[in-house]
């Protein structure tokens, strides 16, 4: 007996098999139909040969019926010439859940692998955010300092300004940075944030001829490319760069870019939550890495 079957038609089977198969013992049993108008027909289904069925190998592939039906077995599976698309009734129940659990795997670790990028990415960027954490300014003599703005209330500094301030009233004390760039506008179209760094600084004995104000950035980046404007025009070379230690990483990104030469002098805030404000700079820095 004879069973003949595309090789195209047998390779299908032949994987099928092989995805079903576990260890067992398995063949593609023929099932015989009759259709409505008396025309006999089969179909296909993947099935544990048992010990009174027949088996025949075509093309490297077990096909199995009972004894009693192995006339079936004499009949073409597919014409070579023109193979059809496997039987729907070989994506039985058994192959379907396998064929969606399959799915699922590749899935799971298509969201597996995604969450470990982006995990590593993040832990890379809360690395970069907290270079400067613990560290103090080096005491070397600068011809000034940059005090970056950051937000008021009201017409008063916030607790995060007056911690920069202070460091800029220390650099200053020391004779380490005899002029005081301020630099911040207003983004929110209040008050510039340099009008009211100045006034702070004064009341606590800056003379009001050694601090220099740029009251037109909104941002970081404007900060830095402003302050390079009024340094270029005072004849300042070489500056303290006073802000947040999470913030300095960034800072100094906008620093380079600017062309502007600056010694890191980074404040350690008390008054800021740290796990906040760190992930903001850890946005504002996926920013900064796209942007520019």
């Amino acid at each position: 007996m004879n069973i003949r079957i595309s090789p195209l038609a047998a390779a299908r089977l032949n994987i099928l098999l092989h995805w079903e198969g576990e260890g067992e013992h398995l063949a593609v049993r023929l099932v015989p139909l009759t259709s409505g108008c008396g025309t006999s027909s089969f179909t296909l289904e993947l099935t544990e040969v048992r010990p009174d069925d027949l088996v025949i190998w075509a093309e490297g592939v077990p096909f199995t019926c009972p004894k009693s039906e192995k006339t079936w077995l004499n009949r073409p599976l597919f014409h070579p010439s023109s193979p059809s698309p496997l039987p729907r009734r070989l994506l039985s129940s058994k192959i379907q859940p396998k064929l969606k659990g399959e799915q699922e795997n590749v899935i799971s670790w298509l969201i597996a692998i995604g969450v470990g990028i982006a995990g590593s990415f993040g832990y890379f960027l809360w690395i970069r955010v907290s270079t400067f954490d613990g560290k103090r300014f080096v005491p070397i003599p600068r011809q000034g300092a940059i005090i970056l703005g950051a937000s008021l209330e009201g017409h008063r500094p916030s607790p995060a300004l007056k911690e920069r301030l202070a460091q800029a009233l220390e650099l200053y004390q020391r004779d380490l940075a005899p002029i005081l760039i301020l630099s911040g506008g207003s983004p929110r179209g209040s008050i510039p944030e340099a009008l009211v760094m100045m006034e702070y600084l004064v009341e606590r004995g800056v003379r009001k001829q050694d601090l220099i104000l740029e009251d037109r950035s909104t941002n970081t980046a404007e900060n830095l490319i402003h302050s390079r404007k009024v340094l270029f025009s005072h004849d300042i070379q070489d500056v303290y760069l006073v802000t947040h230690d999470f913030h300095m990483y960034r800072a100094i990104r906008c620093a380079r870019r600017a062309k502007l030469s600056v010694t890191p002098a980074p404040v350690a805030s008390r008054s800021l939550w740290m796990p906040y404000h760190k992930t903001r700079e850890c946005l504002a820095l996926i920013k900064d890495y796209f942007v520019n």
